[in-house]
């Protein structure tokens, strides 16, 4: 049996799919997975149990008049040939409902309320969430279910499989970066896609400072982007005490990060894809929300800490703040932030994790 999965992007987005395939994989063990994905996610959809291959989606090409209609073309005789089994468009836009489409399957199948309303019309099956279904991930596992015809049940997503070819890149770049095996580290993604989402690097520093004050073992890694280097070079900046952070903004591929943050003790982060790497790798998550909503796209899982300010222009949605001061930013302590870093990384967060 072979299976389309539709979700080109973001990376957390394609991380909260997971689990739902894993229902799909629960009635069809032996299916073969294929994924619908941009270019530069194709490293974390490789994760995926029972992956086959990735069908690139040509974005920068088809938004082009000129390559246009010979990517599509392109794409369409991929996707026919496949002659799939079924295909699920999580992803709800016209665009990914489309191509669906173009696959000719039989069984296609998406939300009965999907992000863009018309949607709905292309696919052969579709499927209401009930309301109470808020996260991400949820809402995916219960489409899942509706599809195998299983009930829904709350399930964390399986841990990703270790990739050996990942994991000695990772252990090579933690090296040069003077963190040997059994050093204990902290991962901090300084950045984010947005610019609401963004803490100011003052709140990482403040936070590093602090822990390393309250354990003079634990190191800690900046990752991200190259995007995010300026970002991670102001945090560098601030910190009183520089040499316990290195840096890898940039310098890893995502299955190279998949596997350093497997290796990390924890994640401070802002509400970004590394993020939902550490929920998926049952790796404690710690992360300051401003602009958006934890409990649509917070980290899964009851191990993890979000800070979120009780403010009334919190969780707007904007990716940059309507006021240009972005109060949220300042409401958030971060001595209290790393005390409870601190608590949660002396073993009994471990603990819970596993209960």
């Amino acid at each position: 049996m072979k299976i389309l999965i539709i979700k080109p992007s973001s990376l957390g987005d394609i991380v909260h799919v997971f689990p739902a395939v894993d229902i799909l994989l629960e009635a069809y063990p032996e299916a073969e997975i294929d994924w619908l994905v941009h270019p530069a996610f194709v490293g974390m959809v490789k994760y995926c149990r029972n992956f086959r291959r990735a069908i690139i989606f040509p974005r920068r090409e088809l938004g082009r008049a000129a390559t246009f209609w010979p990517y599509l073309n392109r794409l369409a005789r991929k996707l026919r040939r496949e002659r799939y089994d079924l295909v699920v468009d999580f992803q709800g836009l016209l665009r990914s409902a489309l191509f669906g489409r173009i696959a000719r399957c039989r069984r296609y199948v998406g939300f009965g309320h999907p992000r863009e309303a018309a949607a709905r019309f292309l696919y052969r099956e579709n499927y209401e969430v009930p309301s109470e279904f808020v996260h991400a991930v949820d809402r995916n596992c219960y489409l899942a279910g509706r599809i195998v015809n299983r009930p829904y049940r709350p399930r964390l997503p399986l841990p990703l499989p270790v990739n050996p070819e990942n994991s000695v890149r990772a252990e090579m770049r933690l090296r040069q970066a003077g963190i040997t095996p059994g050093t204990r580290f902290l991962g901090v993604i300084p950045g984010a896609r947005w610019e609401s989402k963004q803490w100011p690097p003052e709140f990482f520093a403040a936070v590093i400072d602090r822990l390393s004050g309250g354990d003079e073992h634990l190191r800690f890694v900046l990752l991200g982007s190259p995007a995010d280097r300026a970002g991670a070079e102001a945090v560098l900046q601030a910190a009183a005490h520089p040499e316990r952070l290195r840096s890898l903004v940039g310098e890893t591929r995502i299955g190279e990060l998949v596997e350093i943050i497997r290796q990390s003790s924890g994640l401070l982060t802002n509400d970004s894809g590394p993020m939902h790497i550490a929920a998926a790798l049952q790796v404690p998550v710690f992360a300051v929300f401003g602009p958006t909503v934890p409990e649509k796209t917070g980290p899964y899982g009851n191990i993890h800490t979000v800070w979120q300010p009780e403010l009334s222009c919190c969780r707007c949605l904007k990716r940059q703040c309507p006021t240009g001061a972005a109060p949220c930013h300042r409401a958030i302590d971060p001595e209290q932030a790393a005390e409870t870093i601190m608590s949660k990384l002396s073993g009994e967060y471990r603990d819970e994790a596993k209960k």
